[in-house]
């Protein structure tokens, strides 16, 4: 019998300040500010989904996906019966990040 594959999605927010910017693109503006919020979220998840497959390969949980479902979802953890590394390394996981945009320039 061919093993369940299991799906993982979590999602991330990220707040931070843009101090510096080697482009020119102004961020004051609402929708340049909406833009670059946009292409941050976009790189920074296929940075996350090449990572993630990174660690699945070499079958490693070092962000700790697995302590989370034994502590918040025992019952499925409890129901497991093979190492957590195996399970991890076949598992779809999907990292969603939503970017805020606290401040733009040099903050006090």
């Amino acid at each position: 019998m061919k093993p369940k594959k299991r799906n993982i999605t979590t999602k991330m927010k990220v707040v931070g300040n843009i101090t510096e910017r080697t482009f020119h693109m102004e961020l004051e503006k609402e929708e340049n500010k909406r833009e670059i919020k946009t292409m941050i979220e976009n790189e920074s998840n296929k940075q996350m989904a090449t990572l993630i497959k990174k660690l699945q390969r070499h079958q490693v949980d070092p962000i700790g996906l697995g302590l989370y479902v034994r502590a918040y979802h025992y019952n499925k953890w409890k129901a497991i019966n093979k190492p957590w590394t195996d399970i991890f390394a076949k598992s779809s996981i999907r990292f969603t990040l939503h970017v805020e945009i606290k401040n733009i320039g040099v903050v006090k």
